[in-house]
């Protein structure tokens, strides 16, 4: 991974000296680029293309996920890592939602974190155990944040025994007519569960459904 660029984004630059520490010397990338403000971030990425965005989030959480939006946004193919200090269950789903391919905790292992850089590159999703764990808080439960993030949904509802098993079955990589035929229903029926699981999650793509839940399947 020596000639990969990476780019580091934090308003903390203790923060930054540690993550740049981090990647040169257990992952092997030594030209780093540093970004402390969204605007500071998405001007590195116009000038350099970086292959990976590491974004380190402390406070301003939704700030984060517009600018995960953004990065997406400029360049739709962009990696993006989130590394968090704290683990809110909305906000893992959020930032997944957004476009962010990874999401672990500043507690997880190094190992994790190499783990979750690896993949990311690759096009992979990677969520650590304890981001997943708050994940599965977020899709179980009874709240979900509505689709622009402002706020909670007093609509929203938890997902049914029968749409939580399509919704894994989703996560594991299966289509339609093998869901249908692993839980003798039609095909149709199928198909109605994963829009209720679409409208519940508050998500419009069958893209974006898949990626929640590969991630809740912590794969």
């Amino acid at each position: 991974m020596n000639k990969i660029i990476p780019l580091i984004v934090s308003h903390e630059p203790l923060m930054r000296l540690g993550m740049r520490r981090f990647l040169e010397e257990e992952v092997e990338m030594r030209q780093c680029l540093e970004a402390a403000t969204p605007a500071d971030a998405l001007n590195q990425q116009a000038a350099h293309q970086p292959a990976l965005v590491l974004l380190c989030v402390c406070q301003q959480q939704m700030d984060a996920v517009r600018l995960i939006r953004d990065l997406r946004r400029k360049r739709q193919q962009q990696a993006v890592l989130v590394v968090s200090r704290k683990v809110e269950a909305d906000h893992v789903s959020l930032c997944l939602r957004a476009g962010a391919l990874g999401y672990v905790c500043s507690q997880d292992p190094l190992q994790e974190l190499r783990m979750a850089c690896a993949a990311v590159l690759r096009g992979d999703i990677h969520v650590s155990r304890q981001a997943a764990q708050g994940l599965r808080v977020a899709l179980s439960g009874s709240r979900t944040m509505t689709k622009n993030g402002q706020g909670m949904s007093a609509a929203a509802a938890p997902l049914s025994e029968r749409e939580r098993e399509v919704f894994a079955l989703v996560g594991d990589g299966c289509g339609s007519t093998e869901i249908a035929r692993k839980l003798s229903i039609s095909v149709k029926t199928v198909e109605t569960h994963q829009q209720r699981i679409k409208v519940k999650l508050g998500v419009e793509r069958s893209a974006e459904l898949r990626r929640l839940a590969v991630a809740r399947n912590g794969r």
